[in-house]
């Protein structure tokens, strides 16, 4: 039996090192490329991994084939399990878990969201929605972007007269 072929992996992982060091530390790109560089780099060494273990690795058929079937069964589990909600400002995906309960359930079970006064929170989880950066500029938006009727917007904290010292 002949030894496995491993400088191909260890090249595809420096290689991918190097490339996701590189965007990180120089330049002058911002947040939402280098995420989305990061995110490309992974894909394509994983790939690149894969084509390794099935064509070039010399080890043998049945681990190979053991090795993909296991590595497709994680893609499927994973894709079963946990879906992509949407994104923050600077590209990064909001993970979460299928079967999880929506976030507008989770604010109106009783749990307070972290951070703020708990008066603004409890506005905010009795709206029903999350006052982001979008929100704050259209009131009448949703954080996704969708109408929000007048009843349930909160009001624009520019619109509210400030106190004479």
């Amino acid at each position: 039996m002949t030894r496995p072929r491993l400088w191909p992996a260890v090249v595809v992982l420096l290689l991918g090192a190097l490339v996701v060091l590189k965007t990180w530390l120089t330049g002058d790109a911002i947040r939402q490329q280098r995420i989305l560089q990061t995110i490309a780099t992974a894909v394509l060494v994983l790939l690149a991994l894969l084509v390794w273990l099935a064509f070039l690795s010399r080890l043998s058929r049945r681990f190979r084939f053991v090795a993909l079937a296991l590595v497709l069964g994680l893609i499927a589990l994973t894709a079963a399990l946990v879906r992509v909600r949407g994104v923050t400002g600077d590209l990064r995906p909001i993970v979460e878990l299928r079967f999880a309960k929506p976030a507008a359930a989770r604010a109106s079970s009783g749990s307070r969201p972290r951070g703020g006064s708990r008066d603004a929170d409890s506005r905010v989880a009795r709206a029903g929605f999350d006052r982001g950066q979008h929100a704050a500029r259209h009131p009448s938006r949703d954080g996704e972007g969708r109408a929000v009727p007048a009843r349930r917007r909160l009001p624009v904290l520019s619109a509210v007269p400030r106190p004479e010292p």
